[in-house]
């Protein structure tokens, strides 16, 4: 399955020749094989360092179980408890000394709270990107429309795009049909 990185000109072109050769999956352990060979473009996206690999994905490891912890609290619109993460990374923490809040305290500081708030919105712009394809959903994007302020949905909406296609064109070299 091994190819030479002069074979193909993007990351997009060799993910798709993976996915060929395994009956249309795309199986992140043949991505891994495939990228081991140096002349992939692929390969330049991995850390090869097994030490470097190593604490990164106990880093990863830590963010997973970080993320899994739950707990309860009251519902205020509801009256009734309910089951949500018991940390959160907000936009501003997430740099190299950055981590993770207890969510009520979030919940009680009101600067903490307006940047959850504007990170669930924002996550509802991706997601309206991510599936806007399916027409079935069509109502849920109306909903997410209606308490989206107007104004500030164009524009993020732009951004996330603009984002998403330099990411894309920089990193993987999509092709865009627009």
């Amino acid at each position: 399955m091994k190819r030479k990185r002069k074979e193909f000109k993007s990351v997009q072109e060799e993910l798709i020749y993976i996915k060929e050769q395994n009956g249309g999956l795309c199986p992140p352990a043949k991505v891994v094989e495939y990228a081991e060979d140096p002349g992939t473009l692929l390969h330049s996206r991995f850390t090869w360092d097994d030490t470097k690999a190593a604490h990164e994905y106990r880093l990863y490891q830590a963010r997973y179980l970080i993320r899994l912890e739950l707990t309860i609290i009251e519902n205020e619109t509801m009256n009734e408890p309910i089951s949500l993460r018991l940390f959160y990374s907000l936009p501003n923490d997430r740099n190299k000394d950055g981590g993770y809040r207890l969510v009520t305290d979030i919940l009680s500081d009101p600067v903490h709270r307006k940047a959850l708030l504007d990170n669930a919105l924002k996550e509802l712009l991706h997601f309206k990107q991510k599936y806007e394809m399916l027409s079935e959903l069509a109502k849920v994007f109306e909903a997410i429309d209606d308490i989206l302020p107007e104004e500030s949905t164009k524009i993020e909406f732009q951004q996330i795009r603009q984002n998403q296609k330099k990411k894309e064109s920089n990193s993987i070299g999509i092709i865009h049909n627009e």
